[in-house]
């Protein structure tokens, strides 16, 4: 279960990287990651007028994640649970 043994089995397989957020903590007894987030969502910040060069900078980015997520035989899911 990525739950409970996150931290024994899946955090040191995590690279320090600019294009992964790492879980800031859990709640006991939950099957909760909590993470530090932003106070908007990325379409707010599209409907607020971010520019395109900034648009396709946080997509190419957030697909640079997912690439070492897959460099370290870790599967991304793509949703929230």
């Amino acid at each position: 279960n990525i739950f409970s043994s996150f931290n024994e089995n899946l955090r040191h397989r995590l690279p320090d990287s600019p294009y992964l957020r790492h879980p800031w903590d859990t709640v006991p007894d939950q099957r909760i990651f909590v993470y530090k987030y932003l106070t908007d969502g990325f379409l707010n910040l599209v409907r607020n007028g971010l520019s395109m060069r900034a648009r396709k900078k946080i997509l190419k980015d957030s697909l640079r994640g997912i690439a070492e997520l897959h460099d370290r035989q870790i599967v991304h899911l793509g949703k929230r649970i």
